[in-house]
């Protein structure tokens, strides 16, 4: 069985610079770390600020992406994970 996607919170402090083509930025002006993000990650990060869980998540993906990928649950467990590590959210 696979464990449940944990949903973190961003930390406010960080700011999302929307760049071309939906690809966006994120900023730490606390440690000057920056990480890029794909129009997925940009509505991830988007839906994770709005304090959506994990439907809401899906919800606006497939607004915006139709069909998801099969392994969209991935995407979104892998996305997650990554942005915590990096110290852009926390769960």
């Amino acid at each position: 069985m696979t464990e449940p996607i944990t949903i973190p919170t961003p930390h406010p402090q960080i700011s999302l610079r929307e760049e071309f083509d939906n690809w966006a930025l994120l900023y730490n002006p606390d440690n000057g770390r920056s990480v890029g993000l794909t129009p997925t990650g940009v509505n991830i990060w988007q839906s994770l600020s709005e304090g959506k869980d994990l439907g809401g998540i899906i919800q606006t993906l497939t607004k915006e992406f139709d069909p998801l990928p099969r392994d969209i649950m991935e995407d979104i467990r892998t996305f997650c994970d990554q942005i915590v590590r990096a110290g852009f959210a926390y769960t």
